[in-house]
């Protein structure tokens, strides 16, 4: 797949607000990564698009 189309297809469905994020069973809130709400949060601010 083509990063630039990946990058695309991301950014139109935050706008949308469609955007789901599967990370799987081996993924703890404990291992200090971000729950979902919290990484989307951080991908708004980071590509300047409204939340």
């Amino acid at each position: 797949m083509d990063v630039n189309y990946f990058i695309n297809e991301v950014i139109t469905n935050l706008r949308k607000h469609t955007l789901a994020i599967y990370c799987g069973a081996g993924i703890s809130y404990n291992s200090g990564l971000p729950i979902a709400n919290q990484l989307l949060s951080c991908l708004y601010k980071t590509l300047q698009l409204d939340d």
